[in-house]
């Protein structure tokens, strides 16, 4: 089920972001592998942020490469002009506080078809044009994570 997700969420997040690299803006065809990676603020280990798409944004391999070496900077400005100013500091204050742990709805494999159905009905709209990225960011995924408190 975790792969089912992974692999729902990556195609979202990549259409979501008009299948350019957020930081860079070269497009999905424009790189050498002719793809984009699904790159996360806070690592995918933490489960509640896993499928967060605040914490999750496309980028080009080299982008996505530097993020790994430890340059921060573009990711958080990306991730802060994306969804508002401190919310690459917020996912960090969040992740603290609740580090992956177990026993939580994501554990539970209908709660992830929930999930799943979510972003597939996210996923379909935006490649139909029902929806625009701008309203899709809008309408989140929030029930377990409240960046805010």
């Amino acid at each position: 089920m975790k792969v089912r997700l992974d692999n729902v969420v990556r195609q979202y997040i990549k259409e979501r972001d008009g299948q350019k690299c957020i930081t860079c803006g070269c497009h999905k065809d424009s790189t050498t592998s002719q793809t984009l990676d699904w790159s996360h603020k806070i690592s995918r280990s933490n489960l509640f942020l896993r499928w967060d798409e605040r914490n999750s944004i496309a980028q080009c391999r080299q982008c996505h490469n530097l993020w790994s070496a430890g340059i921060n900077h573009p990711l958080n400005t990306a991730i802060n002009n994306m969804w508002s100013q401190g919310t690459a500091e917020r996912l960090e204050h969040f992740a603290r506080r609740n580090p992956t742990i177990k026993s939580t709805l994501l554990d539970d494999v209908e709660y992830r078809m929930k999930v799943e159905k979510f972003y597939k009905l996210k996923l379909k709209a935006l490649k139909e044009g029902t929806m625009t990225p701008q309203q899709a960011k809008e309408n989140i995924w929030c029930e377990l994570v409240n960046l805010e408190s």
